[in-house]
Parts: structure tokens; sequence; C-alpha cells
């Protein structure tokens, strides 16, 4: 009876040590997992963290010329192996890399363009990681009173059989101005102008068509715009 007794008090020692071991042997790999789950959600570790970021870009204002013009930029996570996109009014796009890039560091470059077009000239850089940043203007002018187009609200507007709002975007819009739209066909489309403020022009205007419609901005001084080109849905 004693024999039995000290049986079951060892078999209850020996569940005792196991169930403990198997406890800690929990505990150890709750905390190897917690340890590498951390290492793995430390920080973002897609494109976008890395991504380059334009935050200025100077001149933002550059009058036409046939001169190169110096043009500087600042911002994050800049390198010597990213592509800057340059998308010109026309749509024409220019890809400047390596030697182009002048002064790199991780915050800033510089670069020299020639800006023979009105209008605005679309900035973004592509680096080898897959990042793109975002994208920056800069606006060209025949001269500092020179009306410029650099977009249209809504971005692509809807086509209706009546008339709809539609916002012009762009610099030294001048009361009194003149706006001509014209349809996919190129036949002038009836549109008022509702207001007119130096950055921003609203008009009322028939968009009956899909495809891609036009509008130019000609001042009272006689000054005229780009041709600036939009697509209705």
């Amino acid at each position: 009876m004693a024999s039995l007794e000290m049986s079951s008090e060892v078999s209850s020692v020996r569940r005792y040590i196991v169930g403990r071991h198997m406890r800690r042997a929990a505990i150890l790999v709750a905390i190897l997992v917690g340890i590498a789950g951390c290492g793995t959600t430390a920080g973002p570790t897609t494109p976008s963290s890395t991504a380059p970021l334009i935050s200025t870009v100077l001149p933002v204002n550059a009058i036409i010329s046939q001169n190169a013009q110096a043009v500087s930029v600042t911002g994050l996570n800049f390198r010597s192996s990213m592509t800057l996109i340059v998308t010109r009014p026309d749509g024409t796009v220019l890809q400047l890399s390596g030697p182009d890039l002048l002064a790199m560091t991780s915050t800033s470059f510089q670069f020299t363009l020639t800006f023979e077009q009105g209008g605005a000239y679309r900035l973004t850089l592509n680096d080898l990681t897959g990042g793109k940043s975002n994208e920056v203007l800069i606006v060209v002018q025949g001269s500092s009173t020179t009306p410029v187009i650099v977009g249209v609200l809504p971005a692509s507007p809807t086509r209706s059989p009546g008339f709809q709002v539609l916002g012009i975007q762009g610099v030294s819009f001048v009361s009194g101005l003149l706006v001509t739209a014209s349809d996919p066909s190129g036949i002038p489309v009836t549109n008022t102008v509702l207001s007119a403020q130096p950055t921003q022009i609203e008009i009322s205007v028939l968009l009956q068509k899909p495809g891609t419609y036009v509008v130019v901005v000609t001042n009272p001084s006689g000054e005229t715009s780009n041709a600036f080109a939009f697509t209705v849905q």
C-alpha cells in the first residue's frame, strides 16, 4: 500500500515537472514569435516608405526662352539612381538621369531645362525600387502677364445634354477675359464665363460628346494662353 502511494506521488511530481517545462516552452515560443513579429513590423517596408518626395521646386514660374535655365529641387529620399520625368505642355516627355541631375544629395539636386513652350511642365521622380514621387508643376509663360492653363476641374467631366460648370486653373487670368472651347471635332462649343480670378475661372459650357476638348484663354490685352486638352467621359 505504501509503495502504491509512493508511486502515485512520483507520478504527480513528474506530471508537475513536465507541465512546468511545457508552460515555460510555450512562453518562450510566444516571446520568440513576438520578437519576430516586431522585426517584421518595426517600420514600413513597401517602396512608398522610401519613395522620393518633392517638397519645392524653384523657379515655380518661368518665362519662355530658348536658353537653358537652372532648376533646383528639394525634398526627401533622393538617390543618384533616380530618373526625373518631365512632361512638357504638349505632352512630350523628357527623361533626365545620371549626369543630368547635378549636385545630388538625399534632400536636393539641380538640373537645367529649356522652357520653349508656354504652359505647365510636370515633374515626377522614379527610382529603381519602383518608388514614384508626387507631381509638381513649373508654370511657363510668354511674359509675366501671359495667361497659362494648368488644369480643369473636374479633371475628366462627364458628357451631358445640358450646360455644366467647369473650373479652369492657371495663372495671370484677368477680368474681362474670353474662353474659347472646342469639341472633339474641333467645333467651337458654347460657353459663358461665370467668374474670373487670377488663378481660376469658372465657365458654364456644353460638353455633349465624349472625347478630347480643348480650351484657350485670351486676356483683354490680347495675350493668349496655351491650348489645354482634357477628356470628357
